[in-house]
């Protein structure tokens, strides 16, 4: 799971709907929702399919990377990335879809990963260029969410519960979990987010290839049906799984205010604790922390042929504490 505000945006939700309107329906919610969506979404599509065909040969040596540093493999296909839109501008938001599929009973053909869009700046309906860097942020969120859907197995997360029971991270562990919300896996997100930035390095200085005919590790798709559902999912996911505290929990409200309003069974009760978990997001975040470090403890691992182990975690947990405590 990762969600980020980009390009400098403030992550403020777009203008909201008159208080003055009725309530409205399921059905109406889904058509305004598609209304808002459908122009930044297909920007969005084909501007990452270009994007990552240039970029294939950095995407493939990064996923490489990560297949020989987990002793696991992608799929021999393209990873299937549904894209939706996020409710809040300049925020983006990414998961692995089979979590969401399986709870709300959704058909498994929507894709492999979930992303949601951050909500443009100015008139959607006008073409707007995305910056490079917003699209190489995509593609990391990208690969991001497939290690977790494909590459972090049974295995690897046995592996993280043993390293978070070891008393040596048991400090920085506590450290770092009082500053994220309740809902995140630190371990699995620490690791992921600190492979993140060699996948993102790579997608920045391999000099992409404007004429490449390679396929993309990822098929970016937009589809009216699959955005309907999706939609809906996600708010029934938090208000009846996650009592409007988890991690669908901003973007529901976000739809809330952004339309003034929701059917009536969705709508938010009052609460503090959103307000409460994203002031701990501000302070300091595991992903950018991760992110942040030396990645040459990856190219050792590389270099001796070595895959993701108890001492690459433990040894990850000190680089993350150190910089923790540096950054106070």
């Amino acid at each position: 799971m990762f969600e980020e505000t980009i390009s400098g945006n403030s992550g403020n939700e777009a203008e909201p709907r008159a208080e003055s309107e009725s309530r409205m329906t399921i059905k109406e919610l889904k058509e305004q929702a598609w209304e808002r969506s459908e122009a930044n979404l297909v920007n969005w599509k084909v501007q990452a399919g270009n994007y990552s065909r240039e970029h294939s040969l950095a995407l493939d040596q990064g996923m490489k990377i990560l297949e020989k540093l987990y002793g696991v493999s992608y799929p021999d296909r393209p990873i299937v990335v549904s894209f939706h839109q996020n409710s809040r501008i300049g925020s983006q938001k990414g998961e692995p879809a089979n979590q969401l599929i399986k709870s709300q009973h959704l058909r498994p053909e929507i894709g492999d990963v979930f992303y949601w869009l951050p909500y443009p700046k100015g008139n959607i309906s006008e073409f707007q260029k995305i910056p490079d860097s917003d699209l190489a942020a995509l593609l990391t969120c990208c690969i991001h969410e497939s290690e977790h859907e494909f590459l972090q197995t049974d295995t690897f997360r046995k592996l993280t519960e043993e390293v978070e029971a070891d008393p040596a991270i048991t400090a920085v562990l506590s450290k770092l979990a009082s500053g994220q919300e309740h809902f995140i896996h630190v371990t699995g997100e620490m690791v992921t987010s600190y492979l993140d930035s060699y996948c993102r390095r790579l997608l920045e200085h391999l000099q992409p290839d404007q004429e490449s005919k390679s396929i993309s590790r990822f098929e970016f798709k937009v589809n009216r049906q699959d955005v309907d559902d999706v939609l809906i999912a996600v708010i029934e996911e938090d208000v009846t799984t996650w009592k409007q505290n988890g991690p669908y929990t901003r973007l529901r409200r976000g739809w809330e205010d952004q339309l003034g309003g929701l059917p009536k069974s969705y709508e938010s009760v009052p609460s503090t604790t959103v307000a409460n978990s994203s002031e701990k997001r501000r302070g300091s975040s595991i992903y950018q922390l991760a992110r942040e470090v030396d990645t040459t403890l990856v190219d050792e691992y590389l270099d001796q042929g070595k895959i993701i182990d108890r001492d690459f975690i433990i040894r990850l947990y000190g680089l993350v504490g150190a910089r923790l405590s540096g950054s106070k």
